[in-house]
C-alpha cells in the first residue's frame, strides 16, 4: 500500500488585506516563507476584508486542479455568517468540474450576506467574493476563510 505525503497545516494565518486591491495566487504564493504552497497544503487559514457593496471582487487567481472545501465566516456584524463550498476543478480547457455550496447560516438579521463564483480568467480561474452590508454599502466586513484541500 501506497503512502499518502501531506505538506502541512498552517497555523499563520495569510493576510490578504481588503480585496477590493489585493488578491492571492493561490498556485504560487509561499505560505509564511516556508517554500510551501497554499494549494497543497492540508490546511490554510486566509484573514480578508470586503466592501458590502455586493460586487464580486478576486480572492484567489491561478485557481485550478483543485479538489478542496472552504469554509468562510464573517460580516461587518458582530454577530456573523458561515458559508461552506466544496468543489473539484480543472481549468477551463477542460471544463471538468464541480462545485456546491453546502452550508450557509444566516448569523441574524443584520449580518448581511456573502457569495462565491468562479470566474474563467484566460486560461485559469479565479475565486471570487462579494459581500453585502445590511447597514452601507461603505461598510467594510472582515473575514476568514478556511481552506482544507481534500485528497484521493
Amino acid at each position: 500500500m501506497g503512502s499518502l505525503t501531506k505538506n502541512a497545516v498552517n497555523f499563520d494565518a495569510i493576510d490578504i488585506g481588503n480585496i477590493a486591491s489585493n488578491s492571492i495566487s493561490f498556485a504560487d504564493s509561499t505560505v509564511s516563507g516556508t517554500g510551501q504552497y497554499p494549494k497543497y497544503d492540508d490546511i490554510t487559514k486566509y484573514y480578508f476584508l470586503c466592501q458590502g457593496d455586493n460586487n464580486y471582487r478576486t480572492l484567489f487567481t491561478d485557481f485550478n486542479d483543485i479538489r478542496a472545501v472552504i469554509e468562510i465566516q464573517g460580516s461587518d456584524a458582530s454577530s456573523q455568517d458561515y458559508g461552506r463550498w466544496s468543489f473539484r476543478i480543472t481549468t477551463p480547457a477542460y471544463g471538468v468540474g464541480d462545485w456546491t455550496q453546502d452550508q450557509y447560516s444566516n448569523g441574524g438579521w443584520n449580518t448581511g450576506s456573502f457569495g462565491l463564483q468562479i470566474a474563467t480568467v484566460g486560461s485559469g480561474f479565479s475565486l471570487q467574493f462579494r459581500y453585502s452590508s445590511y447597514y452601507s454599502t461603505n461598510n467594510i466586513g472582515s473575514f476568514m476563510a478556511t481552506f482544507r484541500t481534500v485528497y484521493g
